[in-house]
């Protein structure tokens, strides 16, 4: 995986908080985990002025400034890189569905999977 992609793929997991939800380990050391790893690439001053929240990273811009960052980081410690990288792949895929239902009449009742959809409803 090119370190652009893959910074770009590191900031996105940041703000979706996919490192939290998942918990999974990465690499052979006891209690290591891809958070930790990011972390690890900066110095604690510097983790001091970048906010990894994911409130934090919810704005463009600040998600271009760890991106920069995490490419310069990631270019000099291809190490961490490579297991980044593979922790990103084991990640399940998102699913794409699109659900479509037409309704005609009064007093219909429709049921899809819609967990963590955006429902549009057009008249």
């Amino acid at each position: 995986m090119a370190i652009e992609v893959l910074a770009a793929s590191l900031v996105t997991a940041l703000a979706a908080k996919v490192f939290e939800k998942a918990g999974e380990k990465v690499g052979e050391k006891s209690g290591e985990t891809a958070l930790s790893l990011v972390k690890g690439l900066f110095t604690p001053e510097e983790l001091i002025t970048i906010d990894l929240s994911a409130e934090a990273l919810q704005d463009p811009k600040a998600q271009g400034r760890l991106k920069a960052k995490l490419e310069d980081r990631l270019a000099a410690h291809p190490d961490i890189a490579k297991q980044l990288g593979a922790w990103l792949e084991q990640l399940p895929k998102a699913e794409d569905k699109t659900n479509t239902m037409t309704q005609t009449g009064n007093d219909n009742i429709g049921l899809q999977d819609i967990q963590g959809s955006t429902i549009n409803i057009k008249r």
